[in-house]
């Protein structure tokens, strides 16, 4: 079964659904993660997306698709459960994934939270450009002057996590969720469970719904 994660950007998707995977050995894939990875590693594909995820726009339903099946192909292949975060974003992904690559979703989880919990993680958030390891200025500060505790670099701030680019995903996010939610739905595979609680809250709440759906 696949088990999609839906929310705002900064619901906490990465974290829930890492927290799942590691706990319940369940592969997980994460459509941002993959996206980066092929900026960084500088691929021709990599080069086209670049641009993109810098403005904090979504990347073209084809070029996702494309890297979601290759990753499914794997995950599919150790688990009976998978994981997928950041997939669908649009109805149209939603629809790509069952008529072309014969993938349906058993179960579509929203983490919800405000818009005000969204500025907060996201705009405050920084990262290790050396070791990768994340840190909110607020919530998770480093110890000093915004360099890593591990590594000493500057930290720095993603692009798309920019105020300017933030408030554009949210906009972006209302105007794509209903008809995604509709879809799932009718198929009663929508859940929605409260964001805004603790990750092993978070985490406890979608095993449940997870035990009483398979």
């Amino acid at each position: 079964m696949i088990i999609a994660f839906i929310g705002k950007p900064g619901s906490g998707k990465d974290t829930i659904s890492k927290a799942l995977a590691k706990k319940n050995s369940w592969p997980l894939i994460i459509t941002g993660d993959l996206l980066r990875k092929e900026v960084e590693e500088g691929t021709e594909l990599g080069k086209k997306i670049a641009p993109i995820l810098a403005k904090g726009e979504i990347v073209s339903d084809e070029i996702v698709a494309s890297i979601i099946a290759r990753a499914l192909e794997k995950a599919e292949s150790r688990s009976n459960i998978v994981l997928l975060n950041g997939y669908p974003r649009t109805l149209n992904q939603a629809k790509i994934l069952e008529e072309k690559f014969g993938k349906s979703i058993g179960m579509v989880v929203e983490i919800e939270v405000s818009d005000n919990t969204v500025f907060e993680r996201l705009t405050l958030r920084r990262y290790c450009p050396k070791c990768g390891r994340i840190y909110n200025l607020k919530f998770f500060p480093p110890k000093k002057d915004e360099l890593c505790d591990e590594c000493k670099e500057k930290l720095v701030q993603r692009e798309d996590d920019k105020e300017d680019v933030v408030k554009y995903r949210l906009k972006r996010f209302y105007d794509e969720i209903e008809p995604i939610r509709g879809f799932y739905e009718k198929r009663n595979a929508l859940f929605k469970v409260n964001g805004e609680k603790s990750v092993d809250e978070v985490v406890k709440d979608v095993e449940e719904l997870v035990k009483k759906r398979i």
